[in-house]
């Protein structure tokens, strides 16, 4: 929150900010696993990349605490693939994987 305060010297306005200080305390968020494919938002789709050359693009959150389990840092490429529905098939496929795993053994 900032607090503004206008001062004229001169006829020139000046403007002064005071923020205040955050707290260092971080909102921290505990790991909620999910307990059904419900909790689950997985979004699957495909891009081109190039001439035939076609990549799945995979977004899977937690509903339950909001934690993006893909994609993460490092993590793979879907294809290449020559069709858009083979790259689109292929993230789907993928995304339920990344949901049974996470079921199995939750990443906290």
């Amino acid at each position: 929150m900032k607090r503004t305060q206008w001062s004229c010297e001169n006829g020139v306005f000046r403007t002064t900010f005071h923020a205040f200080k955050k707290s260092n305390m971080s909102g921290f968020i505990p790991g909620v696993p999910g307990k059904s494919e419900g909790d689950f938002e997985v979004s699957a789709g495909s891009k081109l990349a190039g001439y035939r050359r076609f990549f799945g693009v995979l977004r899977v959150v937690r509903k339950t605490d909001g934690r993006l389990l893909f994609p993460f840092d490092g993590a793979p490429d879907l294809g290449p693939y020559p069709t858009k529905e083979e790259a689109l098939a292929a993230a789907q496929v993928y995304g339920e994987h990344i949901v049974e795993h996470d079921l199995a053994r939750p990443e906290l």
